[in-house]
């Protein structure tokens, strides 16, 4: 994970785009993180688990065919989870999937690589990643 640093069972994060967050890339939206925060474990890995299940009940409620490709289902939950359902809701990603279109829509994960107006080389591998997987079958 990006910035991610454990300190003993404790952990706190300074992401790619030099955001504060808790671990796993959760932001804190409702009680702001600041520098040198720390959780537990078990805090951590419950935000995770909570962020996953938000990201995957996303990604099927925009895009309901995804349901009967489960690794397309996994790759598009990464997708949201790291950018958000308000993107693939706007996103030709979502109209090709939406449409059936699994070819072209592969193709649309690797438009998404950009952090800060820059080409981010740990953007290209997780937009890899996850087009190879939504095309695993």
């Amino acid at each position: 994970m990006d910035g991610l640093s454990l300190l003993g069972t404790r952990a706190s994060l300074l992401c790619i785009a030099n955001m504060i967050s808790a671990v796993f890339l959760h932001p804190q939206r409702s009680t702001p993180a600041h520098a040198g925060q720390v959780i537990e474990q078990d805090t951590a890995d419950a935000l995770l688990l909570a962020d996953m299940n938000t990201a995957a009940t996303a990604a099927m409620r925009l895009c309901p065919n995804l349901v009967t490709r489960p690794n397309s289902l996994e790759a598009v939950s990464d997708f949201v989870f790291n950018l958000g359902a308000g993107r693939l809701q706007a996103s030709s990603l979502r109209s090709r999937i939406n449409q059936g279109e699994w070819e072209f829509a592969a193709r649309e994960f690797g438009k998404w690589v950009l952090a800060g107006g820059r080409r981010l080389p740990g953007l290209v591998l997780r937009r890899e990643a996850e087009r190879a997987l939504f095309l695993a079958t």
